[in-house]
């Protein structure tokens, strides 16, 4: 939530005094995501599941990747090569099963 209040308070500090502006744009969008959290009953485990993919892809795979795509063949020990694909692999594993358990809970709740 952080870069999206950031970014509002950048759009409007420079017109506006920016204290109070800063404290009605947080507590807005704290408002908002208890709104969403409450009109969806089984919000958690919908966040559960964007979790499981999109902090596993961000967090591992992502970096493990563009190592791999900027220096694999420039001097990188195959012994580093391997610990990284193992790592991808290992990180997909986590991914996949997040993701298979987020779903076996959301369809066990309907």
């Amino acid at each position: 939530m952080t870069p999206i209040v950031e970014s509002i308070e950048r759009k409007l500090s420079p017109r506006y005094n920016v204290r109070p502006i800063c404290l009605l744009v947080r507590t807005l969008l704290l408002l908002a995501s208890m709104t969403v959290a409450i009109s969806f009953p089984y919000f958690g485990i919908l966040m559960t599941l964007v979790g499981a993919v999109i902090n596993v892809s961000n967090s591992v795979l992502m970096p493990c990747a563009c190592f791999l795509r900027m220096f694999h063949g420039r001097g990188v020990p195959r012994v580093e090569v391997g610990i990284i694909v193992a790592i991808l692999l290992l990180s997909i594993g986590v991914a996949v099963m997040g993701t298979y358990t987020s779903m076996k809970d959301m369809l066990n709740k309907f």
